[in-house]
């Protein structure tokens, strides 16, 4: 049997280490901190717990393909409750948006800040849309090592959709007039720690998977001997 070593047992190394071991390789995880996890953890002090996150999913079928090649049900061990509204933006000037997975109840959102917008609104769902399921072709199925393998995967027409010398604040400014709603898109960018004037157009495929964010209960013992 082959012997893999992983170094880091966050949710990557773990997600490794899983996947390594249900294709018959004996898995080491190697882990320096006091309980594996990376960012899923908790803190313990003076009586009080708390979760450190991520608390949030906004593609929970990654996890399902994990556990499934595991032999096992995601829904055994936490629990995937939709969120709704997902959030309030507050913005300088009293202006309040809530953001809303329900297209239709989003919808009367936006018209309510600018109603010349909404339809721009649908347009611009179906670009991120567009932008998702290209991805799905390549970049959230295999790990790519230059554009060569790239274009392996997409025809030319393909990857002239994904608006390759432009970036995403250009993309929503396409279809969204109105600076608060294009501020609240481009926001969702910077979520993942990036500049949306400076993030490729097509990171515009968060408003597709952002609007179908989940929260996650775990039902996780945390106690260490």
């Amino acid at each position: 049997m082959t012997s893999v070593t992983i170094v880091g047992g966050g949710l990557g190394g773990l997600s490794a280490a899983i996947s390594l071991a249900c294709e018959g390789f004996d898995v080491t995880v190697l882990e320096q901190n006091e309980r594996i996890g990376g960012k899923c953890n908790v803190r313990q002090g003076e009586g009080f717990s708390f979760d450190t996150g991520p608390s949030i999913l906004t593609m929970p079928w990654v996890l399902e393909q994990l556990f499934e090649r595991a032999g096992e049900n995601l829904h055994d061990y936490v629990t995937l409750t939709r969120v709704e509204p997902q959030w309030r933006t507050f913005f300088e000037d009293g202006e309040t948006i809530d953001l809303h997975g329900d297209l239709p109840t989003m919808l009367k959102e936006i018209e309510r800040i600018s109603k010349s917008d909404a339809q721009g609104f649908l347009q611009y769902m179906n670009y991120s849309s567009m932008m998702y399921e290209l991805c799905m072709k390549s970049f959230y199925k295999r790990s790519l090592t230059g554009l060569t393998e790239l274009r392996s995967y997409h025809t030319l027409p393909e990857l002239l959709k994904l608006d390759p010398l432009k970036s995403m604040a250009s993309g929503t400014k396409r279809y969204i007039e109105d600076p608060h709603l294009q501020q609240l898109l481009n926001f969702l960018v910077m979520y993942v720690g990036s500049s949306p004037y400076q993030a490729p157009a097509v990171m515009s495929q968060l408003a597709h998977v952002q609007f179908g964010l989940v929260f996650i209960t775990l039902r996780v013992d945390y106690t260490t001997s």
